[in-house]
């Protein structure tokens, strides 16, 4: 609520206080003096406490505007239903339970009841979850920013001096089929036109001559960021691989430089937790990571012992 909405809602406020003070039962009794009185006075009551908090905030300018869902009860009711859904929908959790739950909520693998409680979400907003780079451009989408510009300084001559033409055109193929991955499902449209180019580049090559009319053209800016993770990639020992380590090294190189230049205006109406061209830059290394991490490993399988023994073990006497 804001002071260009606040007549219109006062409107309709006025009009549902009256209609929910004349209700009456069967018997005549008007709904709020009867024994079910409880939650048609908490209606009454959230009115009265929607036009005081406006006329003490808002009219006197001490606040621009006041999000009302956000203020309600519903987060932590949907919240107790997660909670509730670890456990069979139990309503009175162990110790153990409810911190099995509650640690399931932090890293993000939400637990959803069906039925969500006594209410029902009037938003997409998530509760205790530590969200990925995708998640927090898509939570945060502004596509109201004005355009500035700034020089770009990110040189790649000594990164392309580690990789052969052919290297370099693989990195661009798998860049363009990253840049399809997050065009699924990041929201944020200046994000998005930042990740491709109406230009053919030098590491366009293999991408064209594979193109059927389905493929991506990846920036130059994902193009430099795939080539510094590949760099980064051949030093990974599988055994000892930790995903979160090797992302927080990738993303040292780029601390202070100017990567997507086009775009730079974008973050400067974003909080700094949710800046979304480091949450971009993010998302293409993780993706990166995942790609080449997968190939590590479909060339290290070997036969388990359970499989190579699995016949013997079978037909042993035979």
């Amino acid at each position: 609520m804001n002071e260009d909405n606040a007549s219109k809602i006062f409107t309709f406020l006025n009009y549902a206080s009256d209609y929910i003070r004349n209700l009456k039962t069967e018997n005549g009794v008007l709904m709020i003096n009867s024994p079910r009185k409880t939650g048609f006075l908490g209606f009454l009551g959230c009115i009265e406490a929607l036009k005081h908090l406006y006329t003490n905030l808002i009219k006197p300018k001490i606040l621009i505007y006041l999000p009302f869902y956000k203020l309600s009860q519903d987060h932590l009711e949907l919240f107790f239903c997660n909670i509730r859904a670890q456990g069979g929908t139990n309503n009175n959790p162990t110790v153990r339970q409810f911190i099995s739950a509650y640690k399931k909520i932090l890293t993000h693998v939400q637990l959803i009841d069906r039925n969500k409680g006594s209410c029902v979400a009037l938003e997409n907003l998530s509760i205790l979850n530590c969200s990925s780079a995708v998640q927090r451009i898509n939570k945060s989408v502004d596509v109201h920013a004005e355009l500035e510009e700034e020089g770009y300084d990110l040189e790649i001559q000594e990164i392309s001096a580690y990789f052969s033409d052919f290297g370099i055109q693989a990195i661009g193929h798998i860049a363009g089929f990253i840049v399809r991955i997050l065009f699924k499902k990041i929201k944020c449209d200046i994000c998005v036109g930042a990740l491709v180019t109406q230009h053919f580049e030098h590491f366009h090559k293999f991408i064209i001559a594979k193109d059927g009319g389905g493929l991506l053209y990846p920036s130059t800016d994902v193009f430099k960021i795939c080539q510094t993770v590949e760099i980064y990639s051949k030093q990974i020992d599988i055994a000892k691989f930790n995903k979160d380590i090797t992302t927080a090294k990738v993303m040292r190189p780029f601390i202070g430089t100017n990567l997507f230049n086009s775009i730079s205006y974008h973050q400067l109406g974003e909080f700094p937790e949710s800046n979304h061209i480091t949450d971009l830059i993010k998302a293409i290394v993780d993706k990166y990571i995942d790609i080449r991490i997968h190939h590590l490993l479909k060339l290290n399988i070997k036969l388990s012992k359970r499989q190579f023994l699995n016949k013997y073990v079978l037909f042993q006497g035979q």
